[in-house]
């Protein structure tokens, strides 16, 4: 037989020897409690960290991230991997699409252009800036730092600036 204490005197808890352990046995003679216990504690656990992270730089960059932009330019802006992002309006909108972040390789890898028309390809290194040309214009891409946002994403914090318009 086995016997789980009780922190009341006289009411341990007694429970037959099972043969075998199953789930139909542990719904029969587990109390209600502790499944209850079970089941509800690892909630407030969960919101707790949800609240927590809610506060972190690059989660309120991905939870912020809008498609479309009014500026053809950002500084500082956590950006995702597989993320389409259209800066600007009319003849001066730049296509911004994000295609592999990698915080363990330092990857960060993007298609970019003017919006409809032809786009390149560029693997920009951390903390280096890249020269981009757009139609007449001229940007500089930066990749600050990457951070592991959720399992299997990871993000970058990046700014595109214009640095010459003719």
């Amino acid at each position: 037989m086995l016997v789980v204490p009780n922190d009341r005197p006289g009411a341990d808890l007694a429970f037959p020897d099972p043969e075998k352990v199953t789930l139909k046995w542990l719904f029969e003679h587990v109390p209600v409690k502790i499944w209850a216990t079970i089941v509800l504690a690892p909630i407030p656990i969960a919101f707790s960290a949800g609240l927590a992270s809610a506060n972190l730089g690059f989660v309120q960059g991905l939870l912020s991230k809008p498609s479309v932009t009014s500026s053809t330019e950002f500084v500082s802006k956590a950006v995702a991997e597989k993320s389409t992002y259209v800066l600007g309006s009319g003849a001066d909108a730049v296509d911004f699409n994000v295609l592999d972040v990698s915080v363990k390789r330092r990857i960060f890898k993007v298609e970019i252009g003017p919006a409809g028309g032809g786009r390149a390809i560029y693997e920009v290194p951390p903390n280096a800036p890249t020269v981009i040309p757009v139609g007449d214009r001229v940007y500089s891409l930066v990749v600050h730092d990457f951070a592991a946002a959720a399992i299997g994403q990871d993000i970058a914090v990046a700014s595109f600036t214009l640095k010459r318009h003719p």
